[in-house]
């Protein structure tokens, strides 16, 4: 099941993470953040369905829970600045500022196969920390400035 596929990263997430920490996912596929018990920053796509709910995650976030749906799309945009393949390294620096701007700690989980570029450019990031790396998925971890390491 879900939580199987993501076992690692879960466990990863809540063991080596503050609980105030936000994740970021590329993977439209992944529901982390039920069984991370972590904030989810944004889905990176808000047509995918809840497995929890069964109902698109943009209606969960909009209707549901009220969130502006310019506050949603914006977010989304920024993921998709930060997960896609062709962008450069000031763009994914772009990303990365705008989320650390809610001052809380960042988990950005990233896929081996598909995020090859993101992870190129984080393992040279020096903000980046990496907690978990499998043969499927990684775990950096970022903290806003100023704050101190656990």
């Amino acid at each position: 099941g879900e939580s199987e596929r993501f076992a690692a990263i879960t466990d990863a997430i809540r063991t080596n993470t503050p609980v105030d920490t936000i994740i970021v996912v590329g993977d439209i596929n992944s529901h982390l953040s039920p069984f991370a018990h972590r904030a989810l920053y944004a889905p990176i796509n808000g047509d995918t369905k809840s497995p929890l709910f069964g109902l698109k995650n943009q209606g969960i976030l909009t209707i549901v829970k009220g969130y502006p749906a310019a506050l949603l799309h914006a977010r989304q945009a920024t993921l998709i600045q930060l997960y896609s393949a062709g962008n450069t390294p000031a763009e994914r620096q772009a990303a990365i500022d705008e989320i650390l701007m809610l001052n809380r700690p960042l988990a950005v989980v990233t896929q081996r196969a598909s995020d090859q570029a993101l992870e190129v450019w984080l393992q040279g990031e020096q903000q980046a920390s990496l907690r978990l790396q499998n043969r499927d998925r990684s775990l950096w971890f970022f903290r806003p400035s100023g704050q101190i390491e656990p």
